[in-house]
């Protein structure tokens, strides 16, 4: 699958806002918050870090819950940087795109 840039994924859940019948309905971006509540969650229950890209399986995470097109320019994203072992929060442009570079959505139950 072609990589997508993160204005594709913010158009992917707005039009899924308004189709009932799309399997996206009801789902948002992640926004940082969620993001490392995830990680943490994650870690306990795995001993493992989540979007840890650099193992070729996960990508780093566009954080689309936490853009907002008025106050920057730049989407942000969220992985796990093995090489330091850290959590590593930073932001690309809204068409950076990568076969690194995904999603993750959120859903209110």
């Amino acid at each position: 699958m072609k990589a997508k840039d993160s204005n594709e994924y913010l158009s992917i859940l707005q039009k899924a806002q308004e189709d009932k019948d799309s399997p996206y309905h009801g789902e948002t971006g992640l926004t940082s918050e969620d993001w490392i509540i995830a990680f943490m969650t994650h870690l306990s229950e795995t001993r493992q870090p989540l979007d840890n890209y650099e193992n070729n399986k996960e990508s780093i995470s566009f954080l689309t819950g936490a853009f907002f097109l008025s106050s920057s320019a730049y989407v942000p994203c969220a992985c796990w940087r093995r090489a330091v072992r850290r959590v590593f929060l930073d932001g690309g442009g809204p068409r950076a795109r990568g076969e690194d570079i995904g999603l993750r959505f959120s859903v209110m139950i």
